[in-house]
């Protein structure tokens, strides 16, 4: 029972989306072997995402309606959230041209991805994910800010280039690689 204790203190701790914020109230019913059973309720707190300061002002600046200043926002519906504008130094209130987004590009049977990085933006992280079947994702870089040993060298400047480890060939033919941005 302390083991169980000690998981729901620390799933109090939990930071979400305003949206999924607040107090969830269970009861948990173990039983044994025997059928005899004890039930004790506990309560989840879910407390709201700090806010992404730097974010908040980008967006302040950069987008006139207040109301359309929303990380998941997309003023000028381009499909691409204000988040995602921000992190790659796109403009949320005209629609930005596809070189201006990260490429993804397959050479010598490696796929390697390509994108915009402020290394300036302290409360965002950049992570580079790889996946066989778009649903099981892997870190390639955790954390851009700090790349692993064989990535250090492959920032140029504003533009970030990762080169997957894994192989396309016959035995794997499909590999797909994304840039997911998460607050710091």
């Amino acid at each position: 029972m302390c083991s169980v204790s000690r998981l729901i203190l620390g799933l109090g701790l939990l930071a979400a989306p305003a949206l999924y914020a607040g107090v969830y109230n269970f009861t948990v019913r173990v039983t044994d072997a025997n059928g005899s059973f004890d039930e004790k309720p506990f309560s989840l707190t879910v407390l709201p995402a700090p806010p992404l300061a730097e974010f908040t002002s980008w967006a302040e600046t950069a987008i006139p309606n207040p109301a359309d200043r929303d990380p998941l926002a997309d003023p000028d519906g381009d499909g691409v959230p204000n988040l995602l504008e921000y992190a790659f130094n796109l403009s949320p209130t005209a629609a930005d041209g596809m070189d201006a987004r990260p490429t993804v590009q397959l050479e010598q049977d490696k796929v390697s991805i390509t994108f915009f990085r402020d290394a300036a933006k302290s409360d965002i992280i950049y992570m580079v994910e790889g996946s066989d079947d778009l649903q099981a994702w892997s870190d390639l870089i955790y954390n851009s800010s700090s790349p692993a040993p064989e990535y250090a060298n492959n920032n140029a400047g504003t533009k970030m280039k990762i080169t997957d480890t894994k192989t396309v060939d016959s035995a794997q033919p499909r590999r797909f690689m994304r840039v997911r941005i998460v607050s710091n």
